[in-house]
């Protein structure tokens, strides 16, 4: 008997009216693609977007297929153990299109994770002569209709008045890029930081990365400089990159631990002296994952890399 087998599901879901439609096609053979990344190039730390999903569905009948080409209809994927299973996607189908095989119809969809509230949300309001920028950006986050992460702590005040009126996305921008601020849909939550006082990492998300992992680990060392002049400093970045077993809670942000002790003396060798040579313990910060998996037979990886957090 096999104890806790893998477990993949697919959903496709059709508005109606108020209402959403919910199918279960997990008997079904399909496939999927999920990435998701954080910006790498610090002139666009304060943009964001959205997770994408590339699902291919086999057999599905023409009533369906029709359905899943109109307008308000998604797509979510979920994976797990035994009866226990995690989403680690939901979005809106962006493109859908099916081409006849010799064994039946193949369907392709492109979806984007909350993309319609990342696209079409819109913020109008005005504030008097003296705001607590929290407040405004409480308002603004608001707006795109998101769980909201808001971990800015400061006390700045806008003087003078404002007045915005345009889409969420211009706006939050603007502001992030006026007054120091990083922000980013996160797995259907939009998360805003403060870069002039970073959250310390959050360890209670920490994910150990050991046995699981099917490939690498490898690590690249580059170096990179911050400020200028001669207050210019360079400085060592460790990036490691693996292809592990799924693991539906990594995701952009999440902090990795490598526990080299459970690697073997084969492909991990070189990695695992690198590592222990500066500290076994150190953190790295996921920066990006793609989860791929194939519902027959249910084979599902991820590949992630990550970047050292200093701490």
């Amino acid at each position: 008997m096999k104890l806790f087998p893998k477990n993949a599901k697919l959903f496709l879901l059709a508005k109606e009216g108020d209402k959403v439609e919910q199918a279960d096609f997990s008997n079904l053979d399909f496939d999927f693609t999920v990435s998701a990344k954080l910006p790498l190039d610090k002139k666009d730390k304060n943009k964001s977007e959205p997770i994408t999903a590339q699902v291919i569905v086999y057999g599905l009948n023409e009533e369906t297929r029709n359905k899943i080409s109109a307008k308000e209809t998604a797509v979510r994927i979920e994976y797990g153990y035994g009866d226990e299973t995690w989403e680690i996607f939901e979005g809106l189908n962006i493109n859908v299109f099916s081409v006849p095989e010799s064994v039946g119809w193949r369907t392709e969809i492109y979806a984007k994770h909350n993309w319609e509230a990342y696209k079409k949300s819109f913020f109008s309001k005005s504030y008097e002569e003296e705001i607590d920028l929290k407040k405004v950006l409480d308002d603004v986050l608001k707006s795109f209709g998101l769980p909201v992460s808001n971990l800015y702590s400061r006390s700045d005040k806008i003087i003078g008045g404002c007045i915005f009126d345009g889409e969420s996305r211009t706006i939050l921008d603007g502001l992030c890029r006026d007054w120091s601020l990083n922000w980013r849909i996160e797995h259907g939550t939009i998360k805003l930081e403060d870069s002039l006082n970073p959250p310390l990492v959050d360890r209670t998300r920490l994910v150990v990365l050991g046995p699981s992992i099917l490939s690498g680990p490898t690590m690249d060392e580059t170096l990179e400089e911050e400020g200028e002049g001669k207050k210019k400093k360079e400085f060592v970045v460790r990036r490691v990159s693996a292809t592990s077993m799924m693991i539906p809670q990594l995701w952009p942000g999440v902090p990795v631990k490598f526990d080299v002790e459970s690697f073997g003396k084969t492909s991990s060798s070189i990695f695992t002296k690198k590592l222990t040579s500066f500290d076994k313990n150190a953190i790295f910060i996921c920066d990006s994952i793609t989860h791929k998996g194939s519902s027959r037979p249910i084979e599902c990886t991820t590949e992630i890399t990550t970047k050292e957090e200093k701490i």
